[in-house]
Formats: structure tokens, sequence, C-alpha cells
């Protein structure tokens, strides 16, 4: 197929990035930083796993075993990996973040357990994942312990500055000074000593083409607009975010602690607090760009008649 790139064609993606990811390994200085962000197709559609990652735990190739087998693909990867950062006498300066971007979509062989939603709702079936953190130098990470704190993905800039080093050994490897005026939190304190929580809100999403949104508060969840809404974009039209990018005549709160299924709906017992995050929410988006739900095409971009797929753009594509 013209869309399979000649030097890949048949081979299983996650052997792509292993090899790439090895050789980069062994490639490196190993007395300046690397940063590996790594991520592999497996598990996620199209769902598919080479037979070897199946003899472990099944022998059939059902939805749930597939998902299993490519979560053994995944490790292996994360094993070959570590094994190589052993070789090299990096492993005991690493930190490694094994972290997940959603939910599952909610289907076969997905599961969110007891969490409402899905992957592409703001339920916390789609918006709250599991992460772990690992470092065999137990000065750059606690071990053993474990956390309920809220955690953002733009948390993550900060943190791992701090935890390499801080903003001012950033700046001489970089040039770049320390950011100001950002939405993340440096909670590498917290990841050392599991004290008080860093970060007591997160500003989850506005949506101005379905006119939803969601906030957290401490243990408070605000849920704005029809969550179920599926409306259709306008190619090139620009959707301002302000008060009106909401629905606000729909409104959910729950507790994300004592409910974290969001089954319990509080916003006519709390009032108050529903109409005052209502507002911070609003407020938050008066400080955002607007939204373009999807650009005009430009001649000669991806993906295309002839290129199916999403590449850089700058990209010499092999037939």
């Amino acid at each position: 197929s013209s869309g399979i790139n000649a030097e890949y064609g048949g081979t299983y993606a996650n052997w792509v990035y292993r090899d790439r990811l090895l050789s980069i390994i062994e490639e490196h200085d190993s007395s300046r930083p690397l940063l590996l962000y790594v991520t592999m197709q497996a598990p996620h559609a199209p769902y598919y796993a080479p037979d070897q990652y199946y003899a472990s735990i099944c022998n059939t190739t059902a939805d749930r075993c597939t998902m299993q087998a490519m979560i053994n693909a995944g490790e292996e990867v994360m094993r070959a990996v570590i094994d190589k950062l052993q070789d090299r006498e990096m492993w005991n300066d690493t930190l490694l973040i094994y972290a997940s971007d959603n939910g599952g979509p909610g289907s076969t062989p997905h599961s969110n357990g007891f969490l409402r939603g899905k992957k592409g709702t703001l339920w916390d079936g789609g918006v709250r994942t599991s992460a772990f953190i690992y470092s065999p130098n137990t000065t750059l990470v606690s071990s053993r312990t474990s956390t309920q704190c809220l955690f953002h993905l733009p948390d993550w800039y900060p943190t791992l500055i701090q935890i390499s080093g801080g903003w001012e050994n950033f700046y001489n490897a970089t040039g770049i000074s320390a950011a100001k005026d950002i939405d993340g939190i440096d909670q590498s304190s917290h990841l050392l000593s599991n004290g008080v929580c860093p970060r007591n809100h997160i500003f989850l999403h506005i949506d101005p083409v379905n006119r939803i949104g969601a906030y957290i508060n401490g243990h408070m969840k605000l849920l704005v607009g029809d969550q179920d809404a599926s409306n259709d974009c306008v190619t090139g039209k620009m959707y301002p975010l302000d008060g009106n990018s909401m629905d606000d005549s729909i409104l959910a709160l729950y507790n994300i602690t004592s409910d974290p299924s969001e089954s319990i709906d509080l916003s006519t017992v709390y009032r108050d607090v529903t109409m005052e995050m209502l507002c911070e929410l609003k407020e938050y988006s008066l400080n955002q760009a607007p939204l373009m739900c999807e650009f005009e095409e430009v001649p000669g971009s991806y993906p295309n008649e002839e290129v199916p797929l999403v590449v850089p753009w700058e990209f010499n594509w092999i037939y």
C-alpha cells in the first residue's frame, strides 16, 4: 500500500519504537541529561499483537486477551529500555514515569471500573487516569508511597525541571528562563515527601462546540452543559471562549472523593458552591484563546489521498 513506509512495512510498531529507543540510549553521551518521551501504539487501536505475547495469558484472540497481549508487548519494550539504561550505567539516575492520557473508550475490551463515562467525555472515566513514578534513586522520588492528590498534565513541566536540578540549572543548559504565569504547579516536594497536596483545583476543559465544561476544586467537581451533546464543528469557524461558551442551564455537582462514580448530584444541595465554581470556570475561560475546530485543508499537507496518516510537516515519505 502507498500508505506504508517501505522501511518498516509489516513490522510491529512497538518493535520499531523499541529499536529506535535502544539506539538513542546507546549513542547518547551518558554524562549529559536525556529525556525520552515514549508513546507506544500498544495498547491502542488497531487491536493486534504478535502471537508470542499471548502465550503466557491465553491462547485465544478474544478482545480481552488481545488487550493483555498488547500490554505485554509494551512491557517488553520497557524492560528492554531499562536493561539498556542499566548497561550504560544510566539507570540509577533515571526517573521513570508511566502514565495514560485518558480513560478507556468504554466498549469491549476496555473498562474504567466504577468510574462514570469514557474517553472523550468529561466524566472521571474519561479524564482520571492511573500513573506511577519510579526511580532507584530515592533522592529523586520517594519509594512505596501513593497519593490521592490532584495532579494535572501541565504539572509535569515544572516538576521535572525541579527534580532534574531546578530552573537555574535548566537555564544554564538551555538558555531558557524560568517560566512565568504557567498552568503547571511544581509537585516535586510532594513526590519526595508525600506531604501537603500542592494543587487544589483543575480547570479540566471548556468545549464551546458542545457547550460543556468541567472544573474540580478540592473534593468537588462541577459539570456544565449536556455531557451527551455531540455537535458538528464548522471547518474554519472560530469559537470564542467566553461566558456563553457553556450551557449553564444544565449544572451538576459531585463529591468525587466520597462519590467517585459521580452518581449523586449535589448541585441543588450546595447551590452556593455550584454557582461559585461556575463563576470561577467562566472567569478562567475569559483568559483563553478561541478555538478553531478544524483548519482549512492546506495543499500538499497530510493526511491526503496518497498518505492517509497524520505525519510531521517536515516529512520525506518513502514509497
